[in-house]
């Protein structure tokens, strides 16, 4: 990282993200590019309003100083030279305790603006809204305003309006100061002209607004009482706002917000004549410059290091740019900067340049947030979804209003016991502020730790991991045998995909659907390894093998098939195994053992281009990480508008708003770092046919290939189930509501994150269909036996009859009693067969996989590892089934053996879908 961009990151980065909260929140309630301008310059000046009093003061007090000594260094230069004068002058300098460099002390205003206006300039001229937006006269917000048709030629007008309401503001503001004071303001004015000329008239729209909040500024600092005229000018902004409010057509809640914030803007005025207190006028407390400091260097810690560390250090591996390999610990260095930047350097700035009484009130709120802030990442910080490598959760961020209001009386405790400790015992804190710091800094120090110690096993994965493309061989006259896992593909899905589909149908004949299909967990690390190597793979089972470990019992499952058909002469092809070592990224090393198997993975990504996409996403890690904490630690009822359905205020990512399909706009805005994570999967199943090869010779194939496009989810085009960057469904789903309704039996399609999962399953089967086609084309179908199925499906919610108990499983991470989750997708094609797609109610498991796979191929295989059968009919015809379920689903290293935290269920009577057959259990 360059020097400029640690600047950056520190300066500019937290003003960025202030403008874009601002901008996002009232723009939720506009819904106007334009109106939304005017609140954002308000906001943000408002805010800088102590930093530019303070700064008047002193350029005030500077100006005092220079008038009171020029009559004496005039003297002085007159009656001396060379470096007689210079001793004198400096120490005339000393003896008035000045230097000269205090001059630079009247520029303070124009330093304190330039990051402003540098994060105004990135933000507004990259803002989509402007380049689709209009307000009032101003045709196109993205584009200069070309008012004035002149000759041939256009005027911007704005820009014009803007320089003649700063030169009026800077005129009013130089009143009395000497020519070489005034030119040098004006030079500014000019270059600000210049400058901004040819810039979008959103931007300059929202300058205009700034200059003329200075304006006021100016004339209420140079009127005789400025708190009687800065309360005439609060109450005519307010009158001005509820004038707006009169014409505004937006939504009541929306209008009411408006009326309330232009009532508030009265309140100065309605308080202009309250005379302050005997006790109020007294000597204000000196405040305690540590306390602020210390609480603001706990924050940055907090936001900055130890919660970015604490996600990168539970999966690094995901947090790795495959085109240039790095440790993540970099992005924790990203999110500190913008931490520290935002508490302790501009909230420092603040700090020093506002009264004592606001230096109190500041050091007080500073270490309400902290300690609110930690008590509530340990006791609220769990999330109730999967938190993907670009920091959105999968199934969006579901708070319980249960534990909302918990957490508004633990914001009620923490703010009550807080007060009254800092207003009676303040050293207290200020004495075990060191301790706070140092506890931070050493559970930080060790997430740094993991994460540099799993980075060289990381480096030797990558390094030894081909980019090459994958090739599929399939015989002309040989057997192939392929099994397909669609990582959480969701079974109950199928029939409505067919519906919605027929052609699916068509595409998929010879197929048996078998919907009463059990899985034994609802984690990849839990329920893939019965699915690659059977019943001795179950999780009962895994568990009594604690003397192996989980990571070495998981590649043997996903070695048993590849490995018996590679001894039977197979050519045999591996394709993304999950978690292969234990490694996010597949450490295809464990097959090195057998040269019969050809290994591949794409998730270094084979089908993008990488170096695009990567910048796309440290982009997003830059900027998210901070955004992720400052959520965190938020109270719960302000997460969700923190969270912003994943865009953390940030205008260019996806709007996934829909909380109903009927009410839904139906329009989405996708980034790239979220198409990446999708199309990383999805790019496979695209090229599944350019990857296939035909083989005449006779010899029989082996393909197993597992897939994350139904896992990754994002929305998508509708019909084609495609991803596109920006797109409307709204036409499609009105018209095709019955969709998900199929021979009287509904799924509830109520949420955004449910549509958004059928979508994703629904493009990897559309995918998988255009792939069986191709298999027809090159005459090998007949000759193919394929076993498409997940290794688990998803709690969603959708069917009633599914939820199981009480329907909520409180204390985990997701609804462990929605059976759905259970339910993953079996579907099975046999050689030579030819019928039209069909349903079968036989109960199976996931763990019938290999059978499926190996049955009249080989005659009672063993399990090469454990050297039991691989068929077990007596475990599938158990009394008892046992699902195990767990929220510690991560790679947790190497040396676990067992399942820990875990909840047991168990199934009996071989039915999923009859909720008498499902029990709790303890521990098998």
């Amino acid at each position: 990282m360059t020097f400029w961009g640690i600047l950056y990151q520190l300066i500019i980065s937290p003003i960025t993200l202030l403008l874009e909260a601002v901008y996002s929140i009232v723009y939720h309630f506009l819904q106007s590019c334009g109106a939304s301008i005017f609140p954002l310059s308000l906001v943000v000046n408002l805010l800088l309003l102590p930093f530019y009093t303070r700064a008047d003061a002193i350029q005030a007090e500077e100006r005092e100083k220079q008038k009171q000594m020029e009559p004496d260094i005039e003297h002085l230069k007159a009656s001396f030279k060379g470096d007689k004068r210079y001793m004198i002058m400096q120490t005339y300098y000393r003896q008035h305790n000045y230097k000269p460099i205090y001059a630079l002390r009247s520029s303070v205003a124009l330093l304190l603006e330039i990051p402003f206006f540098i994060a105004a300039y990135s933000f507004l001229r990259n803002l989509p809204d402007l380049k689709r937006s209009s307000f009032l006269i101003l045709e196109n917000l993205g584009k200069p305003d070309a008012l004035l048709p002149l000759f041939g030629f256009h005027i911007n007008i704005l820009p014009i309006l803007m320089t003649l309401i700063n030169v009026l503001s800077s005129s009013i503001y130089t009143r009395g100061q000497k020519f070489k004071d005034k030119l040098q303001l004006y030079g500014i004015v000019l270059i600000f002209l210049v400058l901004l000329y040819n810039s979008p008239s959103g931007l300059v729209l929202y300058w205009t607004l700034n200059n003329v909040f200075s304006l006021v500024k100016n004339i209420v600092n140079t009127s005789k009482d400025r708190k009687k005229s800065a309360a005439y000018a609060f109450s005519l902004l307010g009158a001005l706002i509820l004038l707006y409010s009169v014409f505004f057509k937006g939504e009541m809640v929306s209008k009411l917000l408006i009326v309330l914030v232009g009532l508030s803007f009265q309140l100065p005025f309605l308080l202009l004549s309250r005379k302050k207190s005997p006790q109020a006028q007294r000597e204000e407390k000196k405040a305690d410059t540590w306390l602020f400091f210390s609480g603001a260097l706990v924050l940055s810690l907090l936001l900055g290091v130890f919660i970015p560390s604490g996600v990168i250090a539970s999966s690094p591996s995901e947090f790795v740019l495959m085109t240039s390999v790095h440790s993540p610990v970099r992005y924790i260095f990203f999110a500190f900067l913008t931490a520290a930047g935002a508490f302790v350097l501009w909230g420092g700035l603040f700090y020093s340049l506002v009264k004592q009484k606001s230096r109190r009130i500041a050091g007080i709120a500073v270490w309400i947030f902290s300690i609110f802030g930690i008590l509530n990442y340990l006791i609220f910080g769990k999330s109730d979804s999967i938190l993907s490598s670009d920091l959105k959760f999968d199934t969006g961020l579901n708070i319980r209003l249960s534990s909302k209001l918990l957490n508004l009386l633990l914001v009620a405790g923490v703010v009550l016991f807080m007060l009254i400790l800092l207003l009676k015992k303040e050293r207290i804190v200020r004495s075990v502020s060191p301790v706070f710091l140092a506890g931070l800094i050493v559970l930080s120090g060790y997430n740094i730790y993991k994460i540099s110690k799993a980075m060289p096993d990381i480096r030797r994965v990558i390094a030894n991991t081909s980019t090459e493309i994958p090739s599929i061989p399939v015989s002309k006259n040989g057997q192939n045998v392929m099994v397909i896992m669609v990582d959480r593909s969701v079974s109950s899905y199928i029939p409505y995909m067919m519906n919605e589909k027929p052609e699916l149908a068509e595409q998929f004949s010879g197929f048996t659907y078998y919907p009463n299909t059990l899985s034994f967990g609802m984690r990849t690390v839990v329920a893939s390894p019965s699915l690659f190597g059977g019943y001795d793979y179950m999780p009962s089972e895994l568990n009594k093998r604690p003397e192996t470990t989980l990571r070495d019992k998981h590649d043997e499952a996903l070695l048993t098939m590849p490995v018996l058909f590679a001894n039977e002469g197979y050519d045999v092809t591996v394709i993304d195994p999950p978690f292969a070592g234990y490694s996010q990224i597949p450490d295809l090393s464990i097959y090195d053992p057998y040269p019969g198997i050809k290994a591949y993975t794409t998730v270094l990504g084979t089908f993008r281009d990488s170096d695009e996409t990567d910048q796309a996403l440290e982009d997003t890690w830059k900027r998210d990480f901070f955004c992720y904490s400052l959520m965190k630690v938020s109270p719960l009822f302000l997460q969700s508008a923190i969270y912003s359905d994943g865009t953390y205020f940030e205008p260019v990512i996806t709007y996934m708003t829909m909380d109903n399909i009927s009410d839904n706009p139906g329009h989405f805005i996708v980034s790239q770092a979220h198409m990446n994570y999708f199309c990383d999967a999805y790019a496979v199943l695209t090229h599944l046919p350019s990857m296939t090869t035909l083989e005449t010779s006779s010899e029989n194939t082996f393909l197993l290939l597992q897939n994350e496009t139904a896992h990754n989810i994002m929305p998508l085009k509708e019909p084609e189930y495609e991803p596109a960057y920006e797109f409307d469904n709204t036409e499609y789903d009105e018209t095709h509501k019955d969709r998900f309704t199929v021979d009287g039996q509904s799924i509830t399609m109520d949420e955004n994150y449910q549509l958004i999962h059928y979508q994703s399953n629904m493009a990897a089967f559309l995918q998988l269909g255009k792939w069986m086609d191709y298999l027809r084309e090159l005459g090998v179908y007949d000759n193919t036996r394929i076993i498409i199925v997940s290794d688990h499906g998803w709690p969603m919610g959708q069917r009633e009859s599914m939820i199981l108990f009480d329907g909520d499983s409180v204390g985990t991470t997701y609804n462990s009693e929605d059976a759905m989750a259970y339910n993953p997708v079996l579907l099975y094609k046999d050689f030579g067969s030819d019928a039209p797609f069909t349903t079968d109610y036989t109960f199976m498991t996931n763990a019938d996989t290999p059978y499926l796979a190996m049955n009249g191929i080989f005659d009672n295989p063993l399990n090469p590892f454990t050297s039991r059968p691989l068929f077990q009919p007596e475990a599938k015809n158990a009394e008892k089934m046992y699902i195990m379920y767990t929220d510690n689903w991560g790679l947790a290293g190497f040396d676990e053996c067992v399942f820990k935290d875990t909840i047991w269920y168990s199934l009996a009577n071989q039915n999923v879908f009859d909720k008498n057959n499902w029990k709790e259990e303890e521990e098998p």
